[in-house]
């Protein structure tokens, strides 16, 4: 019996440390997100063209408009169940 715990003990040790490799090998082949990776989206957000974004004007629609597609774009869904913008 005492030769069947230790069995069972070092299974499931040698299944821990393997799943625990195997996940960090997984997540490192995501590339990290770079500078010039934003650079595009702040610049668009920054622009003249949004005149400030202040919420209920022009520039504010068209900025959650932009920010809604690239979330659309990266399959990323709203919080709020009735997918408006607030």
């Amino acid at each position: 019996m005492r030769r069947l715990i230790v069995f069972l003990f070092t299974l499931s040790l040698c299944l821990f440390v393997y799943s625990s490799i195997y996940a960090q090998e997984r997540q490192s082949s995501v590339k990290s997100p770079e500078v010039h990776d934003f650079y595009p989206i702040v610049q668009f957000l920054a622009s003249a063209e949004l005149e400030g974004r202040e919420s209920g004007t022009k520039g504010g629609k068209l900025a959650a408009s932009y920010i809604a597609s690239i979330m659309n774009n990266l399959n990323l869904v709203t919080l709020n169940s009735n997918h408006s913008t607030q």
